[in-house]
C-alpha cells in the first residue's frame, strides 16, 4: 500500500534559500506525474535550504520513495552519512539520502516517523548543482495486492488521458438528493455499471443494482444506495473500474471492468537475496538490510463486458500499457513484458453472458520484506590526560 506525498508536483509551494521550478521533460518524471521539481544550488550553499508546509502522517507506512538526480554530485557508494550530499527532514526526524547515477529512486526506512508538518531539504555542500526531485511516496509493501493496484492506477491514468472524466453516455439528467434510482436511457449502461455524475464536490460514483420500471436502482458499493447531492442538468459518465481477484468475491461484479488476479510468483536466478547493504542513515545510526528476492509475477487482466464495443475499449488501454514496459509500483519503476497472446473468452453457456479479453503479462519485482536491522552510530574516540 502507499500514500502519493504530493510535494514535488507543486514547486511554488517550497520556501527558502534556492530557486524552485518545474521541469516537463518526460524523461526526469516518474510515476504518472505531469511535471518533477528543479532546485538551482548556487555555490557556497551548506546548510541552507529550502522547505514546504502541510500535513502528513506516515504511521502506517514503512518507507519513504522518491526520484532524484544531481548534475554533480552523484556517486555509486555510500557508507556513512558524511558521504551524503543532503539530507531531507520530516518534522525534526533528519534522513541523509543517496543520489545515484541517472534518474532513479532512493528509498528511506522511516522508522518511528509519525505525523508532521514541515518537509526540508538541506545542502550540505559548497559547490554548485542541480537537483530533480520526482514522485514522493510513502509505502509498505503488500504483494500482490500493490500490483494490482499499480495495474489498475495505470489503467485509470490511461482511460483519462483517453477520455478525461470518463465516457459520456448521457449529456443532460436531473436527480435529487435521496434518491435511490436514476432515470436515463443511455447506451451500455446496465446492470453492475458504474457511473460517475457531478464534479468537484459535488462528484459521486454509484454502481448500477437493478433496473426497474421506473430506471435503475443503486447498489451500496461506492458512494451508496441514494445520490448524495441533488443534480441539475448533469452529464452522466461510464466508468471502467478495476477490481484485484482478491477479495473480489466479498463484491459485484463490474461491467464494464477490469478483473486482475495473479499470487502465484517465482524467484528469478539473478541477483542475490541474501547480500546485506547500507540503506538509511541518520544523525545516530546506520540501517542494513538483506536484498530482496526478484520475484516473476504472472498477472492475468480480464476485460469484461456485455458490448464489444467497450470490450474493444478496455483491451486497448490495456495493451497501451504493455507497450510501456513499464510498471510504477510504489514508486519504483518495475519491467512488465507480454507473456502469451491475449485470448478471446466467448460465452459458452445460457447462464454465462458476459464475453471477455483475457491478457497475461509478467511483472518483475524485487520483494523488500527484509526487516532493516539500525546500528547506531558512535562519535570520534576522546582521550584525556590530566598533567601530575
Amino acid at each position: 500500500m502507499n500514500s502519493k506525498i504530493n510535494i514535488f508536483e507543486t514547486p511554488a509551494s517550497w520556501t527558502g534559500n534556492f530557486v524552485v521550478t518545474s521541469n516537463a521533460v518526460n524523461e526526469y518524471i516518474a510515476d504518472h506525474n505531469s511535471i518533477s521539481m528543479i532546485v538551482a544550488i548556487p555555490a557556497l550553499s551548506s546548510g541552507k535550504s529550502i522547505a514546504i508546509t502541510g500535513t502528513w502522517d506516515f504511521t502506517d507506512y514503512d518507507n519513504v520513495v522518491f526520484h532524484v538526480w544531481s548534475r554533480n554530485k552523484a556517486k555509486g557508494i555510500y557508507n556513512t552519512k558524511d558521504d551524503c550530499e543532503y539530507k531531507i527532514a520530516f518534522g525534526a526526524t533528519e534522513f541523509f539520502f543517496r543520489i545515484f547515477p541517472g534518474f532513479t529512486h532512493e528509498t528511506i526506512g522511516i522508522g518511528s516517523v509519525t505525523t508532521f508538518t514541515t518537509i526540508t531539504i538541506t545542502c550540505l555542500h559548497n559547490d554548485a548543482d542541480y537537483l530533480i526531485l520526482s514522485a514522493m511516496v510513502a509505502e509498505k509493501e503488500e504483494l500482490p495486492l500493490d500490483i494490482f493496484d499499480a495495474i489498475g492506477s495505470a489503467l485509470d491514468d490511461l482511460y483519462t488521458q483517453k477520455y478525461g472524466v470518463g465516457l459520456q453516455v448521457v449529456s443532460n439528467v436531473t436527480v435529487l438528493a435521496g434518491s435511490r434510482s436514476i432515470t436515463l436511457s443511455a447506451p451500455f449502461v446496465g446492470r453492475y455499471a458504474v457511473i460517475k455524475i457531478g464534479s468537484g464536490v459535488t462528484e459521486e460514483t454509484h454502481q448500477i443494482d437493478e433496473q426497474t420500471e421506473s430506471g435503475f436502482t443503486l447498489s451500496h458499493l461506492y458512494d451508496g444506495p441514494s445520490f448524495l447531492f441533488t443534480h441539475t442538468a448533469e452529464p452522466v459518465y461510464l466508468l471502467f473500474p478495476a477490481i484485484a481477484g482478491i477479495g473480489s468475491s466479498e463484491v459485484e461484479i463490474n461491467l464494464p471492468g477490469y478483473s486482475i488476479w495473479g499470487i502465484n510468483p517465482e524467484p528469478v536466478g539473478r541477483g542475490t537475496d541474501i547480500d546485506t547493504q547500507l540503506d538509511t542513515f541518520t544523525n545516530t545510526s546506520i540501517s542494513v538490510k538483506v536484498e530482496g528476492q526478484i520475484m516473476k509475477y504472472p498477472i492475468l487482466i480480464d476485460c469484461e463486458s456485455r458490448s464489444y464495443e467497450l470490450l474493444a475499449v478496455m483491451s486497448r488501454m490495456v495493451r497501451k500499457l504493455m507497450d510501456t514496459h513499464v510498471l510504477w509500483i510504489n514508486g519504483k519503476a518495475n519491467d512488465i513484458d507480454w507473456e502469451s497472446p491475449a485470448v478471446e473468452i466467448a460465452p459458452t453457456e445460457s447462464f454465462d453472458i458476459i464475453p471477455k479479453t483475457q491478457y497475461t503479462l509478467m511483472v518483475e519485482i524485487k520483494e523488500e520484506h527484509e526487516t532493516r536491522t539500525v546500528f547506531p552510530v558512535k562519535g570520534p574516540a576522546t582521550i584525556s590526560a590530566t598533567p601530575n
